[in-house]
């Protein structure tokens, strides 16, 4: 889906994971407590919910044909 030059799309964390991916050096250190706390969320809510709930929780930007991730490497990390 198309909205004001922003294009949403859903994966599958199977087929996500395939993507090429680069992290910008900018961005800040993993916090494996921080990870280690989203994967523990994750897993609580799948037992309750029988899901995962990852909805729109990383932002990626595309430029010169490479896909950049620009928020939620925690959350990717996570997957």
């Amino acid at each position: 889906m198309n909205i004001d030059n922003k294009t949403m799309t859903a994966y599958q964390t199977s087929d996500f994971l395939k993507l090429p991916i680069t992290k910008p050096s900018i961005q800040r250190l993993v916090i494996l407590d921080k990870v280690a706390d989203i994967v523990e969320y994750q897993l609580d809510f799948r037992k309750k919910n029988g899901f995962f709930n990852f909805n729109g929780s990383l932002n990626l930007h595309i430029l010169d044909d490479k896909m950049f991730l620009i928020d939620g490497q925690h959350r990717f990390k996570a997957l």
